[in-house]
């Protein structure tokens, strides 16, 4: 419908945090802010190098709100991707 109305649509939905970095891209080009989405993603991309790997990869529960209780895990997703490049890993026991 918004397509038919000639409106210019962008989806964004990253599941990954190089998701995010290519969709500031993205979004940048649609806003002709280019520079600036360059600029936020080589300084997001900084921070992300300085994470470190850990020796033990502790095993995690992210817990996204308490009621009804529910727990990020099971599939790939932005929370997934975070606490992977931060050195742990989801629990998968069903919390």
């Amino acid at each position: 419908m918004v397509n038919e109305a000639g409106v210019p649509v962008l989806e964004y939905n990253p599941t990954t945090l190089e998701g995010i970095l290519n969709g500031i891209g993205e979004i940048g080009k649609v806003l002709n802010k280019t520079k600036q989405a360059n600029d936020l993603i080589y300084s997001l991309q900084m921070k992300l190098d300085k994470v470190k790997s850990l020796n033990i990869k502790p095993t995690v529960v992210f817990e996204i709100m308490q009621i009804p209780y529910t727990v990020a895990g099971g599939q790939k997703n932005i929370v997934a991707d975070i606490v992977e490049k931060a050195g742990g890993g989801l629990s998968d026991q069903g919390y």
